[in-house]
């Protein structure tokens, strides 16, 4: 560990690997290529057993590793409950008091330089104390309420309710990101558009899907 190498705390919103699949072929190699120039502490959520060979991968590549299994039937529950509570299903579904309790110690430990944050849905665990002024690169990916949109517009009923209320409060939840964020990123220049149509003042810096 070299003292004088920035310290990043990563907070994605699955395990990064192994790079199988879209979000984690992105997530992985940003990983990958932050850990090779800054002592990276990665933090993720789990919806199942990560395997010891993940585990030692990851632990390889960042100076520290932590993460917390969610609960397949319980997550559903915290989703209904936040959106009864004002708030997005989105956050609910992936909201873990063990993640917070472990990211509340390492940061009350370690003074990081910068945070990443992978997906919207992590974004509550910038509410840290010990995150209080700590710049955040959100990396929406893609902008998420659109989603919620598009399937609300082929639902009817409550379907289309639910759905486009979700999608109406991540809308809200992305507008005020550049309020709390240093950046913003997203895949391609359509997501960037489509996030700049919403928040005239911000458009995010696009950051493509690259092969090695």
């Amino acid at each position: 560990m070299n003292p004088t190498q920035s310290k990043i705390l990563f907070l994605s919103h699955r395990v990064p690997y192994p790079p199988n699949r879209g979000d984690r072929i992105r997530s992985y190699h940003l990983l990958k290529y932050l850990a090779q120039r800054a002592e990276v502490h990665l933090a993720f959520l789990s919806e199942e057993t990560v395997p010891g060979e993940t585990e030692r991968v990851l632990e390889n590549m960042c100076s520290r590793v932590t993460h917390a299994r969610l609960d397949p039937q319980g997550r559903w529950l915290h989703g209904a409950g936040e959106l009864i509570a004002g708030k997005t299903a989105t956050e609910g579904l992936y909201r873990s008091r063990s993640l917070k309790q472990k990211l509340a110690a390492w940061t009350e430990a370690t003074r990081f330089d910068a945070v990443v944050v992978f997906c919207s849905s992590m974004v509550q665990y910038l509410d840290q104390p010990g995150l209080a002024g700590v710049p955040a690169i959100v990396d929406l990916v893609d902008v998420d309420s659109q989603k919620w949109f598009d399937y609300a517009a082929a639902s009817s009923g409550l379907k289309r309710y639910l759905y486009n209320l979700e999608g109406h409060r991540l809308r809200s939840l992305e507008r005020g990101l550049p309020d709390r964020a240093a950046a913003i990123t997203v895949v391609t220049p359509r997501e960037a558009d489509l996030f700049e149509s919403f928040r005239p003042d911000c458009r995010p810096r696009v950051l493509r899907n690259g092969v090695d």
